[in-house]
This record gives structure tokens, C-alpha cells and sequence, in this order.
């Protein structure tokens, strides 16, 4: 049989124990809140997400860029026209039949004569987005927008010309 002394020495030294471990516990929960409040929750990868999709419209072989089809070299600050419609958007970045992730708007400002030419990527995403702009938490939208010089290749004849790129993301 133990003697008072030595169960009272036990019972303190669990006690002792339990409030270190609550400590240990609470510290533990602590750095993996602060830990995913900033680092998880505040990576916004969007900005890159619409210049690559920019940059895709403007830079791959498969979209607007003029290409030489006999050696195959992509002229990217070259727009083909006839390759500028929406059909070849809708080609060329593909997320599925229905395209919950990007929409955007590419307006080709002619300077010599005057005159734009405008076509929708995603046309249903670009009218539900568009009024949400700007518009914080699940529901709302972000866009992005992007302004180059480029030269419009119109059967044969190269034309001066701004190329206004607008995209919107939706938040999740």
C-alpha cells in the first residue's frame, strides 16, 4: 500500500503533466492557424492565371499570332485576321463545354484607318462575370487587362493596330 504522501506526489505530477499538455496544444493549434491564415489563404494565383491565358492568346500557334504554315515559325507580335474570331479562341484554350474558369474580351483598335474589331472568349462566362467585377468573396469576379501594340495581317497587307485584352476569373 502507498502512503498518502507518495499518491499525492502522483496525483500533482499528472495534473502537472495535463496542463502541459493543454499548453503544447494550444500553442500547436495556434501556429497552424497564423500559419494557414497567411500563407494558404492569401496565395491569390489569379494575376498569373489571366497573363497566361493572355499570353496564350497572343503568343501560341493556335490562336490569333500569324504563322508561316511552310517553315512553321509563329510571328507573335503578328495577329492574323482571319484566324481573329471566336471559334479559334474557343479552339485554342479549351477548359470543357462549360467553361466555369476564364472569360475575356480581345478588341483590335486599328490606327491607320480607324475601325475595331471585338470577339468574346466564353461569351455566356463573359456576360454573367462581367456586371461582378470587382466584386469581393464567392460570387464576384476579377479581370485583368492588358494593352499591345501589334501589327493585323489582313490578306497580305500588314496593318498598325492595339490589341486591348480584357480577362475576367471568377472567385471561388
Amino acid at each position: 500500500m502507498k502512503s498518502k504522501k507518495a499518491q499525492l506526489g502522483l496525483t500533482v505530477n499528472i495534473g502537472a503533466i495535463i496542463w502541459r499538455l493543454i499548453y503544447i496544444l494550444i500553442i500547436v493549434i495556434t501556429i497552424r492557424v497564423v500559419v494557414m491564415h497567411f500563407i494558404a489563404v492569401n496565395i491569390d494565383v489569379r494575376e498569373a492565371e489571366g497573363k497566361i491565358l493572355i499570353n496564350r492568346f497572343i503568343y501560341s500557334p493556335d490562336c490569333i499570332s500569324y504563322a508561316n504554315n511552310e517553315i512553321g515559325m509563329v510571328y507573335p507580335g503578328i495577329i492574323d485576321l482571319q484566324k481573329f474570331s471566336q471559334k479559334t479562341l474557343e479552339n485554342c484554350v479549351y477548359y470543357g463545354e462549360r467553361n466555369d474558369y476564364a472569360a475575356a474580351n480581345l478588341t483590335l483598335h486599328f490606327l491607320d484607318k480607324g475601325g475595331e474589331i471585338t470577339v468574346i472568349y466564353n461569351q455566356l462566362g463573359y456576360d454573367v462575370w462581367l456586371p461582378r467585377v470587382n466584386m469581393a468573396g464567392p460570387g464576384g469576379a476579377k479581370a485583368f487587362y492588358d494593352s499591345r501594340y501589334v501589327l493585323v495581317r489582313d490578306n497580305n497587307n500588314l496593318r498598325r493596330a492595339v490589341l486591348d485584352i480584357e480577362v475576367i476569373t471568377p472567385n471561388y
